[in-house]
């Protein structure tokens, strides 16, 4: 048993050894608990990016594992407005505006940028495929979020 694991043990009964220690004592303590779990946190993070990058590399979205869950779920994704402001070159601003896929820049009591709404906007690729190509480069992807959970009893 290691000095740490002694001064867990100990911490985890009654707590009575934080009361009788002196306060330089738990200083000093809170130091070296401070950089195990900065290692620990170091770790997990280099174990969790090597499980992210083979799942990529298998293009696995999920590991079966009898104990845990394990998914590797989809980033969210936001799009470059600037890139989008080309789809207005290639339809009439009004039917972007008109279908809510677009609300122009305006002022309220300080300018409200211009946004698009995609749900809507997706659609109007039907009128033009330069529209499906403009939307697809002004995707931008966030990272996917691993997530390992232990599986209920």
């Amino acid at each position: 048993m290691t000095y740490i694991d002694e001064w867990l043990t100990a911490i985890e009964g009654d707590g009575s050894v934080i009361d009788k220690s002196e306060n330089e004592s738990l200083i000093t303590l809170l130091d070296i608990f401070d950089i195990y779990l900065n290692r620990i946190e170091a770790v997990t993070g280099k174990i969790m990016h090597t499980i992210q990058v083979r799942m990529e590399a298998d293009r696995a979205k999920a590991i079966d594992h009898p104990d845990f869950t394990v998914e590797l779920k989809p980033s969210s994704v936001s799009y470059d407005i600037s890139k989008l402001m080309g789809i207005l070159e290639l339809i009439d601003p009004k039917l972007a505006e008109s279908s809510g896929a677009y609300t122009p820049e305006h002022e309220k009591t300080t300018t409200v940028p211009a946004t698009w709404n995609m749900t809507k906007a997706k659609p109007l690729a039907k009128f033009n495929g330069e529209i499906g190509d403009l939307i697809n480069q002004a995707r931008i992807e966030g990272r996917p979020m691993l997530t390992i959970k232990k599986k209920a009893s």
